[in-house]
């Protein structure tokens, strides 16, 4: 992927162009979720990732610049942190429940 290609098109959703962000998000996505995907090592989780990503992307296309990396990089990075997010999420969830004895000790254990 050429940045000289992917640039325009982020210029392009940066502007609101739904064409432009429809082939950055074709053009990219492959590379995003197999990214997420070793990361999260869960189909719905990555393709969550994913999702969650690109709509940052839709959102946020006007903040990137060009002098901390590549419009893919960026682009990934994005998905990255989503992806961790997740998975602190789900971690969370993994074992926050806990048995009514953890809350309410039985008194006769001293």
């Amino acid at each position: 992927m050429e940045q000289e290609t992917l640039l325009p098109l982020l210029c392009g959703t940066a502007q609101g162009k739904k064409q432009d962000f429809a082939r950055l998000y074709q053009i990219t996505s492959g590379q995003v979720y197999a990214v997420v995907l070793k990361m999260l090592q869960n189909t719905a989780l990555a393709e969550e990732a994913t999702q969650d990503a690109y709509i940052k992307v839709w959102h946020n296309a006007g903040s990137y610049q060009r002098g901390k990396g590549t419009v893919l990089t960026w682009i990934i990075s994005i998905a990255r942190y989503r992806a961790l997010d997740l998975m602190r999420h789900h971690k969370v969830r993994k074992e926050t429940p806990l048995d009514d004895d953890d809350h309410h000790p039985d008194e006769n254990n001293n």
